[in-house]
């Protein structure tokens, strides 16, 4: 099986335009066409939401959800913790305290060092999405958008999932 981290962002707009039921197809066939059964977040967004929301709509239920901390809830074990009614596991993997300004970079790297797929939102000008999708994709992680998928051919003309693997990754 393998692990795969969330990064960025679906503005409100896009996220309202956006057929949710497409989303979940999108969600689902990412999850069981590469095995994915750990999931890293590393920010408590609503990009991480609208997917765990997807995730539970296609009755996804064996993937573990991991929140990595930050230094204010200081856990190098694994706790439960709810955010917006939804349980997530929270780990922090650090032992010693980094200063806010390193915090956010080496969860990201933690996410990077620890996953095989980066899962994104990425299509409008999110230069620090951006620039963490080429950090990933330099460290060898294949990277799975989820704009390009809504926005190909990957379904067919009765709104099925045909296969993510088709239209390949960004």
């Amino acid at each position: 099986m393998s692990t795969a981290f969330l990064c960025g962002s679906i503005p409100p707009a896009a996220f309202q335009r956006m057929k949710i039921r497409d989303l979940n197809r999108i969600v689902k066939s990412i999850i069981d066409e590469n095995g994915i059964d750990r999931i890293y977040l590393t920010k408590r967004n609503d990009f991480d939401i609208d997917f765990y929301i997807s995730m539970q709509a296609s009755n996804i239920k064996n993937v573990e959800m991991v929140l990595l901390a930050d230094l204010k809830n200081f856990d190098t074990e694994y706790r439960k913790t709810i955010f917006e009614g939804i349980e997530f596991k929270a780990f922090c993997p650090f032992e010693e305290p980094l200063n806010k300004n390193q915090l956010f970079i080496s969860l990201y790297d933690y996410a990077i060092d620890n996953s095989d797929y980066m899962i994104t939102y990425l299509k409008y000008d999110d230069d620090i999405s951006a620039g963490i999708a080429k950090k990933a994709k330099d460290k060898g992680l294949k990277v799975l958008n989820i704009a390009e998928y809504l926005e190909s051919k990957c379904f067919n003309s009765t709104k099925t999932i045909i296969s993510i693997k088709q239209i390949g990754t960004g």
